[in-house]
Protein backbone atom coordinates (compact mmCIF):
# COMPACT_ATOMS: atom_id res chain seq x y z
CA UNK A 1 0.00 0.00 0.00
CA UNK A 2 1.44 3.34 -1.19
CA UNK A 3 1.26 5.64 1.95
CA UNK A 4 -0.25 9.57 1.60
CA UNK A 5 1.16 10.46 4.95
CA UNK A 6 4.17 10.79 6.95
CA UNK A 7 4.22 8.06 9.39
CA UNK A 8 5.71 10.09 11.79
CA UNK A 9 3.47 13.27 11.63
CA UNK A 10 0.80 12.83 9.17
CA UNK A 11 2.25 15.63 7.05
CA UNK A 12 1.05 15.08 3.16
CA UNK A 13 4.23 16.20 1.57
CA UNK A 14 6.86 13.67 1.04
CA UNK A 15 9.48 14.04 -1.84
CA UNK A 16 11.01 11.49 -3.65
CA UNK A 17 14.85 11.02 -3.62
CA UNK A 18 15.82 7.85 -4.17
CA UNK A 19 14.15 4.72 -6.27
CA UNK A 20 15.39 1.40 -6.25
CA UNK A 21 13.28 -0.26 -8.79
CA UNK A 22 10.84 -2.99 -7.37
CA UNK A 23 11.79 -5.99 -5.43
CA UNK A 24 10.62 -9.37 -3.71
CA UNK A 25 10.61 -8.61 0.10
CA UNK A 26 14.12 -9.42 1.03
CA UNK A 27 13.13 -11.79 3.67
CA UNK A 28 11.09 -14.04 0.91
CA UNK A 29 12.98 -16.81 0.52
CA UNK A 30 11.63 -19.21 -2.21
CA UNK A 31 12.06 -23.02 -3.00
CA UNK A 32 12.06 -22.61 -6.30
CA UNK A 33 13.64 -19.69 -8.86
CA UNK A 34 12.09 -16.34 -8.80
CA UNK A 35 11.77 -16.69 -12.16
CA UNK A 36 9.63 -19.68 -12.10
CA UNK A 37 7.24 -18.03 -9.27
CA UNK A 38 4.64 -15.91 -9.23
CA UNK A 39 6.44 -13.89 -6.80
CA UNK A 40 4.87 -10.36 -6.19
CA UNK A 41 7.21 -7.68 -6.19
CA UNK A 42 6.55 -3.84 -4.69
CA UNK A 43 8.41 -0.51 -4.94
CA UNK A 44 11.17 0.42 -2.93
CA UNK A 45 11.37 4.53 -2.90
CA UNK A 46 12.38 6.35 -0.61
CA UNK A 47 10.99 10.18 0.54
CA UNK A 48 11.72 12.25 3.34
CA UNK A 49 9.11 14.51 5.34
CA UNK A 50 8.44 17.44 4.67
CA UNK A 51 7.69 18.75 7.94
CA UNK A 52 9.72 16.17 10.30
CA UNK A 53 12.16 15.56 8.00
CA UNK A 54 11.78 11.23 8.74
CA UNK A 55 13.34 9.36 5.93
CA UNK A 56 10.94 7.17 5.09
CA UNK A 57 9.87 4.12 2.44
CA UNK A 58 6.62 5.46 0.84
CA UNK A 59 4.97 1.61 0.45
CA UNK A 60 4.15 -0.94 3.16
CA UNK A 61 3.97 -4.39 2.58
CA UNK A 62 1.51 -6.25 4.92
CA UNK A 63 3.41 -7.52 7.98
CA UNK A 64 1.91 -11.05 7.28
CA UNK A 65 4.26 -10.49 4.08
CA UNK A 66 7.16 -9.96 5.56
CA UNK A 67 7.33 -11.84 9.02
CA UNK A 68 4.82 -14.66 8.83
CA UNK A 69 6.05 -16.55 5.73
CA UNK A 70 8.56 -19.02 7.41
CA UNK A 71 10.75 -15.73 8.83
CA UNK A 72 14.11 -16.31 8.02
CA UNK A 73 16.25 -14.19 10.21
CA UNK A 74 17.58 -15.58 13.48
CA UNK A 75 19.57 -12.56 16.07
CA UNK A 76 22.51 -15.04 17.09
CA UNK A 77 23.68 -16.49 13.74
CA UNK A 78 27.40 -13.90 14.41
CA UNK A 79 29.90 -14.07 16.96
CA UNK A 80 29.48 -10.11 16.69
CA UNK A 81 26.13 -10.28 17.12
CA UNK A 82 25.30 -12.50 20.06
CA UNK A 83 28.93 -10.15 21.48
CA UNK A 84 26.76 -6.93 21.35
CA UNK A 85 23.80 -8.20 22.93
CA UNK A 86 25.42 -9.80 25.73
CA UNK A 87 27.40 -6.04 26.33
CA UNK A 88 23.81 -4.13 25.64
CA UNK A 89 21.94 -6.37 28.65
CA UNK A 90 25.38 -6.10 30.88
CA UNK A 91 25.26 -2.07 30.18
CA UNK A 92 21.70 -1.71 30.82
CA UNK A 93 21.61 -4.03 34.08
CA UNK A 94 24.68 -2.38 35.59
CA UNK A 95 23.17 1.67 34.60
CA UNK A 96 19.72 1.19 35.89
CA UNK A 97 20.33 -0.96 38.24
CA UNK A 98 17.68 -3.73 37.57
CA UNK A 99 16.72 -6.63 40.14
CA UNK A 100 14.99 -10.05 40.00
CA UNK A 101 11.68 -8.34 40.64
CA UNK A 102 12.14 -5.78 37.26
CA UNK A 103 10.85 -7.00 34.23
CA UNK A 104 12.30 -6.68 30.65
CA UNK A 105 10.18 -6.73 27.52
CA UNK A 106 11.92 -6.89 24.20
CA UNK A 107 9.81 -6.27 21.30
CA UNK A 108 11.02 -8.18 18.13
CA UNK A 109 12.28 -10.35 20.20
CA UNK A 110 13.71 -13.04 17.63
CA UNK A 111 14.74 -15.76 18.96
CA UNK A 112 15.42 -14.57 22.23
CA UNK A 113 18.75 -13.60 22.19
CA UNK A 114 19.29 -10.76 23.39
CA UNK A 115 16.50 -11.49 26.08
CA UNK A 116 18.81 -14.07 27.19
CA UNK A 117 21.07 -12.21 28.46
CA UNK A 118 19.22 -10.70 30.41
CA UNK A 119 17.49 -13.85 31.65
CA UNK A 120 21.71 -14.39 32.69
CA UNK A 121 21.83 -11.05 34.53
CA UNK A 122 18.69 -12.70 37.09
CA UNK A 123 15.85 -9.95 35.42
CA UNK A 124 12.56 -11.47 34.17
CA UNK A 125 12.02 -11.23 30.87
CA UNK A 126 9.07 -11.31 27.94
CA UNK A 127 9.88 -11.60 24.26
CA UNK A 128 6.74 -10.10 21.95
CA UNK A 129 7.68 -11.39 17.78
CA UNK A 130 5.40 -11.60 15.09
CA UNK A 131 7.01 -14.69 13.66
CA UNK A 132 5.49 -18.14 14.62
CA UNK A 133 8.87 -20.19 13.65
CA UNK A 134 10.94 -17.76 15.11
CA UNK A 135 8.73 -17.63 17.95
CA UNK A 136 8.77 -20.86 19.00
CA UNK A 137 12.78 -21.20 18.76
CA UNK A 138 12.97 -18.70 21.49
CA UNK A 139 10.31 -20.55 24.01
CA UNK A 140 12.85 -23.97 23.42
CA UNK A 141 15.23 -21.47 24.85
CA UNK A 142 13.57 -20.93 27.97
CA UNK A 143 12.29 -17.52 26.74
CA UNK A 144 8.59 -16.88 27.33
CA UNK A 145 7.47 -14.93 24.08
CA UNK A 146 3.94 -13.91 22.86
CA UNK A 147 3.57 -14.44 19.02
CA UNK A 148 1.96 -10.89 18.04
CA UNK A 149 3.11 -7.99 16.49
CA UNK A 150 3.44 -4.85 19.07
CA UNK A 151 0.38 -2.97 18.48
CA UNK A 152 -2.62 -1.48 19.59
CA UNK A 153 -4.20 -5.45 19.63
CA UNK A 154 -1.91 -6.52 22.20
CA UNK A 155 -2.62 -3.93 24.90
CA UNK A 156 -5.06 -6.68 26.35
CA UNK A 157 -3.16 -9.33 26.21
CA UNK A 158 -0.48 -7.07 28.25
CA UNK A 159 -2.58 -6.14 30.64
CA UNK A 160 -4.41 -9.31 31.39
CA UNK A 161 -0.63 -10.92 32.59
CA UNK A 162 0.00 -7.92 34.55
CA UNK A 163 3.56 -7.55 32.17
CA UNK A 164 4.31 -4.07 33.22
CA UNK A 165 8.40 -3.39 32.84
CA UNK A 166 10.62 -1.47 34.02
CA UNK A 167 12.30 -1.50 30.59
CA UNK A 168 11.21 -1.93 26.82
CA UNK A 169 13.61 -2.57 24.55
CA UNK A 170 13.44 -2.59 20.58
CA UNK A 171 16.85 -3.29 18.57
CA UNK A 172 16.61 -3.19 14.55
CA UNK A 173 12.76 -3.16 14.91
CA UNK A 174 11.11 0.23 15.72
CA UNK A 175 11.99 1.40 12.51
CA UNK A 176 10.09 -1.90 11.29
CA UNK A 177 6.78 -0.51 12.55
CA UNK A 178 3.94 0.62 10.78
CA UNK A 179 1.61 1.37 13.52
CA UNK A 180 4.42 3.58 15.19
CA UNK A 181 1.37 5.58 17.15
CA UNK A 182 -0.57 2.46 18.19
CA UNK A 183 2.68 0.93 19.39
CA UNK A 184 3.88 4.26 21.76
CA UNK A 185 -0.02 4.32 23.19
CA UNK A 186 1.40 0.62 24.26
CA UNK A 187 4.00 1.89 25.62
CA UNK A 188 2.72 4.57 27.42
CA UNK A 189 0.27 2.29 28.65
CA UNK A 190 2.60 -0.47 30.56
CA UNK A 191 6.04 1.17 30.76
CA UNK A 192 6.34 1.52 34.78
CA UNK A 193 6.35 5.72 35.60
CA UNK A 194 10.43 5.19 36.25
CA UNK A 195 10.32 2.53 33.25
CA UNK A 196 13.01 3.57 30.19
CA UNK A 197 11.97 2.18 26.65
CA UNK A 198 15.32 1.87 24.42
CA UNK A 199 15.57 1.78 20.70
CA UNK A 200 18.52 1.06 18.73
CA UNK A 201 18.41 1.27 14.65
CA UNK A 202 20.70 1.98 11.84
CA UNK A 203 21.40 5.89 11.92
CA UNK A 204 21.12 7.77 9.17
CA UNK A 205 23.89 9.72 9.60
CA UNK A 206 25.78 6.56 9.03
CA UNK A 207 23.49 5.67 6.24
CA UNK A 208 24.13 8.63 3.93
CA UNK A 209 27.50 8.89 4.82
CA UNK A 210 28.63 5.00 4.12
CA UNK A 211 26.34 4.95 0.89
CA UNK A 212 24.52 2.05 2.86
CA UNK A 213 21.73 1.71 0.53
CA UNK A 214 21.72 -2.09 0.74
CA UNK A 215 19.95 -1.59 4.20
CA UNK A 216 17.19 -0.19 2.52
CA UNK A 217 14.42 -3.09 1.94
CA UNK A 218 10.42 -3.39 2.77
CA UNK A 219 11.28 -4.53 6.46
CA UNK A 220 12.42 -0.93 7.13
CA UNK A 221 10.10 1.47 6.63
CA UNK A 222 11.93 4.16 8.74
CA UNK A 223 15.48 5.78 8.64
CA UNK A 224 15.61 7.07 11.55
CA UNK A 225 17.45 10.60 12.85
CA UNK A 226 17.09 12.24 15.85
CA UNK A 227 15.31 15.63 14.93
CA UNK A 228 12.11 13.36 13.61
CA UNK A 229 11.90 11.23 16.92
CA UNK A 230 12.47 13.64 18.94
CA UNK A 231 8.96 15.51 17.73
CA UNK A 232 7.20 11.91 17.71
CA UNK A 233 8.40 11.00 21.46
CA UNK A 234 6.63 14.90 22.78
CA UNK A 235 3.51 14.30 20.67
CA UNK A 236 3.27 11.23 23.37
CA UNK A 237 4.33 12.56 26.21
CA UNK A 238 7.69 10.99 25.99
CA UNK A 239 11.36 12.83 26.22
CA UNK A 240 14.37 11.18 24.65
CA UNK A 241 16.86 11.29 28.01
CA UNK A 242 20.52 10.21 26.17
CA UNK A 243 21.86 9.07 23.05
CA UNK A 244 25.03 6.00 22.62
CA UNK A 245 26.67 4.98 19.15
CA UNK A 246 27.18 2.12 18.49
CA UNK A 247 29.15 0.61 15.08
CA UNK A 248 27.01 -2.94 14.35
CA UNK A 249 25.26 -2.32 11.40
CA UNK A 250 27.53 0.30 10.21
CA UNK A 251 26.61 2.42 12.76
CA UNK A 252 23.91 2.22 15.22
CA UNK A 253 22.18 4.88 17.81
CA UNK A 254 20.85 3.53 20.75
CA UNK A 255 18.29 5.90 22.24
CA UNK A 256 17.05 6.04 25.35
CA UNK A 257 13.43 7.11 26.36
CA UNK A 258 11.70 7.93 29.59
CA UNK A 259 8.28 9.25 30.65
CA UNK A 260 8.31 13.45 30.25
CA UNK A 261 9.75 14.85 33.13
CA UNK A 262 11.20 11.22 34.13
CA UNK A 263 13.81 10.65 36.69
CA UNK A 264 16.73 10.60 34.58
CA UNK A 265 18.12 13.73 33.77
CA UNK A 266 18.65 14.94 29.71
CA UNK A 267 22.47 14.20 29.09
CA UNK A 268 23.54 17.16 26.90
CA UNK A 269 24.44 15.36 23.98
CA UNK A 270 20.40 15.03 22.80
CA UNK A 271 21.00 18.74 22.15
CA UNK A 272 24.34 18.84 20.89
CA UNK A 273 23.36 15.62 18.43
CA UNK A 274 20.10 18.43 17.13
CA UNK A 275 22.29 20.71 16.12
CA UNK A 276 24.82 18.47 14.16
CA UNK A 277 22.38 16.98 12.11
CA UNK A 278 20.76 20.23 11.36
CA UNK A 279 24.41 21.60 10.46
CA UNK A 280 25.60 18.41 8.51
CA UNK A 281 21.82 19.06 6.99
CA UNK A 282 21.59 15.35 6.81
CA UNK A 283 17.06 15.93 6.09
CA UNK A 284 18.08 18.72 3.00
CA UNK A 285 16.56 16.71 0.04
CA UNK A 286 19.50 18.29 -2.05
CA UNK A 287 21.87 16.36 0.33
CA UNK A 288 20.18 13.27 -0.75
CA UNK A 289 19.40 13.71 -3.81
CA UNK A 290 23.34 14.26 -4.25
CA UNK A 291 23.69 10.69 -2.01
CA UNK A 292 20.89 9.15 -4.88
CA UNK A 293 23.57 9.55 -7.36
CA UNK A 294 26.49 8.11 -5.40
CA UNK A 295 24.01 5.31 -5.26
CA UNK A 296 23.79 5.18 -8.97
CA UNK A 297 27.49 5.38 -9.22
CA UNK A 298 28.19 2.49 -7.10
CA UNK A 299 25.60 0.09 -9.03
CA UNK A 300 27.95 0.96 -12.64
CA UNK A 301 31.18 0.54 -10.55
CA UNK A 302 30.33 -2.65 -8.72
CA UNK A 303 28.81 -4.04 -12.38
CA UNK A 304 31.68 -2.66 -13.96
CA UNK A 305 33.83 -5.09 -11.74
CA UNK A 306 31.46 -8.12 -12.05
CA UNK A 307 32.01 -7.61 -16.07
CA UNK A 308 35.37 -7.31 -15.98
CA UNK A 309 36.03 -10.66 -14.05
CA UNK A 310 33.75 -12.30 -16.30
CA UNK A 311 35.31 -11.67 -19.18
CA UNK A 312 38.90 -12.61 -17.29
CA UNK A 313 37.25 -15.87 -17.01
CA UNK A 314 36.78 -15.61 -13.16
CA UNK A 315 34.28 -17.69 -11.19
CA UNK A 316 32.49 -15.15 -8.41
CA UNK A 317 29.98 -16.45 -5.67
CA UNK A 318 28.16 -14.34 -2.74
CA UNK A 319 28.60 -15.19 0.55
CA UNK A 320 26.11 -14.47 3.18
CA UNK A 321 22.56 -13.81 2.25
CA UNK A 322 21.29 -11.13 4.09
CA UNK A 323 18.55 -8.98 3.92
CA UNK A 324 20.87 -6.08 2.61
CA UNK A 325 22.79 -8.17 0.28
CA UNK A 326 18.72 -8.85 -1.55
CA UNK A 327 18.85 -4.92 -2.27
CA UNK A 328 22.30 -5.02 -3.51
CA UNK A 329 21.57 -7.89 -5.95
CA UNK A 330 18.34 -6.74 -7.17
CA UNK A 331 19.15 -2.96 -7.55
CA UNK A 332 22.38 -3.67 -9.30
CA UNK A 333 20.81 -6.29 -11.21
CA UNK A 334 22.83 -8.97 -10.53
CA UNK A 335 22.02 -12.56 -10.83
CA UNK A 336 23.19 -16.00 -12.76
CA UNK A 337 24.73 -13.48 -15.50
CA UNK A 338 27.30 -12.85 -13.46
CA UNK A 339 27.19 -14.95 -9.66
CA UNK A 340 27.53 -18.92 -9.46
CA UNK A 341 25.58 -19.29 -6.42
CA UNK A 342 25.20 -17.41 -3.16
CA UNK A 343 26.65 -19.12 0.13
CA UNK A 344 25.04 -19.17 3.58
CA UNK A 345 25.46 -20.90 7.19
CA UNK A 346 21.50 -20.56 8.31
CA UNK A 347 19.83 -23.60 8.52
CA UNK A 348 16.72 -21.58 7.32
CA UNK A 349 17.85 -19.98 4.07
CA UNK A 350 20.11 -23.30 2.31
CA UNK A 351 18.70 -25.06 -0.46
CA UNK A 352 16.08 -21.74 -1.30
CA UNK A 353 16.69 -19.07 -3.56
CA UNK A 354 17.73 -15.30 -3.22
CA UNK A 355 14.44 -13.15 -3.33
CA UNK A 356 14.22 -11.55 -6.78
CA UNK A 357 16.96 -13.91 -8.68
CA UNK A 358 17.54 -17.29 -9.64
CA UNK A 359 20.40 -17.53 -7.12
CA UNK A 360 20.71 -20.81 -5.81
CA UNK A 361 21.92 -20.89 -1.76
CA UNK A 362 24.06 -23.68 -0.67
CA UNK A 363 26.77 -24.21 1.68
CA UNK A 364 29.98 -22.44 2.22
CA UNK A 365 32.34 -25.24 1.60
CA UNK A 366 31.05 -25.09 -2.49
CA UNK A 367 33.27 -22.21 -2.71
CA UNK A 368 36.61 -24.33 -2.73
CA UNK A 369 34.52 -27.49 -4.45
CA UNK A 370 33.53 -25.47 -7.27
CA UNK A 371 37.06 -23.33 -7.37
CA UNK A 372 35.66 -19.69 -6.77
CA UNK A 373 38.28 -16.95 -7.62
CA UNK A 374 36.30 -14.24 -5.82
CA UNK A 375 33.69 -13.82 -3.44
CA UNK A 376 31.41 -11.43 -2.88
CA UNK A 377 30.42 -10.31 0.76
CA UNK A 378 27.30 -9.62 1.18
CA UNK A 379 26.78 -9.14 5.04
CA UNK A 380 29.82 -6.27 4.60
CA UNK A 381 29.53 -5.43 8.45
CA UNK A 382 30.46 -8.89 9.53
CA UNK A 383 33.40 -8.96 6.70
CA UNK A 384 36.11 -9.76 9.40
CA UNK A 385 34.34 -12.36 11.12
CA UNK A 386 33.33 -13.85 7.15
CA UNK A 387 36.77 -13.83 6.37
CA UNK A 388 38.21 -15.42 9.28
CA UNK A 389 35.70 -18.16 8.93
CA UNK A 390 37.00 -18.46 4.99
CA UNK A 391 40.67 -19.20 5.51
CA UNK A 392 40.50 -21.73 3.79
CA UNK A 393 39.24 -20.44 0.57
CA UNK A 394 41.38 -17.25 1.16
CA UNK A 395 44.62 -19.55 1.51
CA UNK A 396 44.20 -21.45 -1.43
CA UNK A 397 43.98 -18.19 -3.48
CA UNK A 398 40.42 -16.76 -3.22
CA UNK A 399 39.79 -13.44 -2.88
CA UNK A 400 37.27 -11.20 -1.58
CA UNK A 401 34.78 -8.42 -2.67
CA UNK A 402 33.32 -5.74 -0.57
CA UNK A 403 30.82 -4.28 -1.96
CA UNK A 404 30.44 -0.88 0.45
CA UNK A 405 30.95 1.49 1.17
CA UNK A 406 33.47 1.34 -1.39
CA UNK A 407 34.20 -1.82 -4.14
CA UNK A 408 37.11 -3.36 -3.03
CA UNK A 409 39.02 -6.49 -3.76
CA UNK A 410 40.61 -7.91 -0.22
Amino acid sequence: MKIKNCRFCGHKKLNLFLDLGYCQPADQFLSIPFSKSNAQIYPLEVVKCDNCHLVQLNYTCSGKILYQQDYPYESDITKQGRKHWKEFAKSVVKRFALGSDDLVIDIGSNVGELLSNFKNEKVKVQGIDPAENIAKKAETRGIPTINAFFNKTIINILKKKNLHPKVITGTNVFAHIDDISGSLNVVKAILLPDGIFIIEAPYLKNLLDGLEYDTIYHEHLCYLSVTPLEALFKKFELEIFDIDFQKIHGGSIRVFVQHTNGVHKRSPKVQKILEEEEKQKIHDINYLKEFAEKVVDHKVQLITLLKTLKREGKKVAAVGAPAKGMTLLNYCDINKNFLEFVTEVSKLKINKYCPGTDLKIIGDNELIKQNIDYALILPWNFKDEIMSNLKEFRDGGGKFIIPLPKVTIL
